[in-house]
């Protein structure tokens, strides 16, 4: 660390120390869910996601919430004991943007990923937003014999809720890969998604707002 400069003395963020409310949740178990092609984007040669509570809510679940649907419709009842139990885990979700960022996949010769993943930026008019947790996951790619052919890393950062404002005039990513780690690949966040996203935490915006 010799002759090195001192790190900042800027706090970092932290989650929200309470929960994201659960009345979104509860609309999606009765039939009200969001399309999470609208908070989906193509940069380069990664697919990304921000996503806010309750679109996390609904990809975690989506086979069971989707079948509890067809039930429902097929019988008139919904199945209280599936949303009793999935509406307990909604109640433990964070006041956090999720945003993820996983590598695209070929099909040229054999199933592999086009691409991988070491770190990534998000910038509000230029300057880094910092997240709250910068991780990566392991993703696989298995043959129709279900042998493994690739692996690779996604993105997967957190932010705080209120971590991208309306007065940000310019949202981008930069996502960088172990092969090119000098060259991102950047794309401006379409206004159309950064909105959506800032609508789903209006109810924890009105949770804590002044009397």
């Amino acid at each position: 660390m010799a002759g090195q400069p001192p790190p900042s003395g800027a706090l970092l963020p932290v989650e929200p120390a309470d929960w994201f409310p659960v009345e979104p949740m509860k609309a999606i178990l009765l039939g009200t869910a969001p399309d999470a092609n609208d908070y989906k984007f193509a940069a380069g040669d990664f697919k990304v996601w921000m996503l806010t509570p309750p679109v996390y809510f609904w990809l975690e679940h989506e086979e069971q919430l989707k079948a509890g649907k067809k039930k429902a419709q097929r019988t008139g009842e919904h199945d209280e004991a599936q949303n009793a139990e999935l509406l307990q885990e909604a109640q433990h979700y964070k006041a956090v943007i999720t945003v993820r960022a996983a590598p695209e996949f070929s099909l040229m010769f054999r199933v592999k990923f086009k691409t991988d993943f070491a770190r990534m930026r998000l910038l509000c008019d230029g300057k880094e937003i910092p997240p709250v947790h910068p991780g990566r996951m392991k993703m696989y790619l298995s043959n129709l014999k279900g042998e493994v052919t690739d692996t690779t890393f996604a993105g997967m950062y957190t932010y705080p809720f209120d971590s991208i404002p309306a007065r940000c005039n310019a949202v981008s990513l930069e996502i960088y890969s172990e092969k090119n780690p000098q060259e991102p690949v950047v794309h401006a966040v379409d206004p159309e998604i950064l909105g959506r996203v800032r609508a789903d935490f209006e109810p924890y915006r009105k949770l804590h707002a002044a009397p």
